[in-house]
């Protein structure tokens, strides 16, 4: 907005910078600053606005509206469509993006954080990242097995219930392209059978693995929606726990991600 300031708040001619208040009186820089502000959260409120709707919904002049649009459409804080009516810029909406993908890494991190505290057992986020997931997210838990994890880890798709979760939210076709290329066993209870996987994507959102990447350590995972990759959220634990903390650990894992539905809207995280 400082460039909105410098470009508008000098004194004018009697054309665009007079108003109802007083034709040929330029505006000041508080003034610029407060019509521009005016502008822009009037489109913020009620979206995509024509020149002279905007000027009604303000109380501006039109020559002032139409004077501080050119400028707000300049320095990106508004853009003109094609149809002639002014939404937000580019400015505010990368501002926004990059202020929501900030509230997301946090929300995250504290997920993980508690997930780990309400069951003992090891939290991680991953999201999808050419053939593999990309582990974003992670926290340990010193009471349960110590599974040799770090961010920006790479784990296969289709070992992890974390990686078995991100490919059940996939068309079948990129399914099919990540499945195509050999698929590695790291234990005996591996599965590396296409077929196999494919079903298990196409069955139940909550994803299993079991000795499957590591003897003695299971995992279930569950879709993140809203995230700008394909991701999830998954538990790791004992593989010899009982059925029935077993049942406890997803019900868990359930809650949480069902109190992770900020997610999925844009800027409301």
């Amino acid at each position: 907005m400082r460039d909105l300031i410098l470009k508008t708040g000098t004194a004018g001619t009697a054309g665009d910078d007079a108003d109802d208040e007083g034709a040929g009186r330029g505006l000041t820089l508080i003034q610029s600053l407060q019509r521009g502000l005016r502008l822009v959260e009037a489109v913020a409120e009620q979206g995509p606005m024509t020149a002279r709707t905007l000027s009604k919904a303000t109380g501006l002049g039109l020559p002032t509206t139409y004077h501080l649009l050119r400028t707000l459409v300049y320095e990106g804080y508004l853009g003109r469509l094609a149809s002639g009516l002014y939404a937000l810029g580019p400015q505010f909406r990368s501002t926004a993006e990059l202020e929501r993908q900030a509230r997301i890494v946090r929300v995250l991190r504290e997920t993980t954080s508690q997930l780990r505290d309400l069951t003992n057992a090891t939290a991680v986020v991953a999201e999808l990242d050419g053939r593999d997931v990309l582990l974003s997210h992670l926290s340990l838990s010193r009471k349960g097995p110590a599974p040799d994890l770090w961010v920006g880890m790479r784990l296969p798709i289709h070992a992890t219930a974390v990686g078995k979760a991100v490919l059940g939210q996939l068309d079948p076709v990129r399914r099919d392209e990540l499945l195509t290329a050999p698929l590695a066993r790291f234990t005996a209870r591996t599965v590396a059978d296409p077929l196999l996987l494919m079903r298990e994507a196409a069955g139940s959102p909550m994803a299993h693995s079991h000795d499957q990447y590591r003897y003695g350590i299971s995992c279930v995972a569950l879709p993140l929606r809203g995230l700008r990759s394909p991701s999830a959220l998954s538990i790791c634990f004992h593989s010899g726990l009982t059925p029935r903390r077993r049942l406890r650990l997803e019900k868990a894992l359930v809650e949480t991600v069902e109190d992770l539905t900020c997610l999925s809207g844009p800027g409301t995280v």
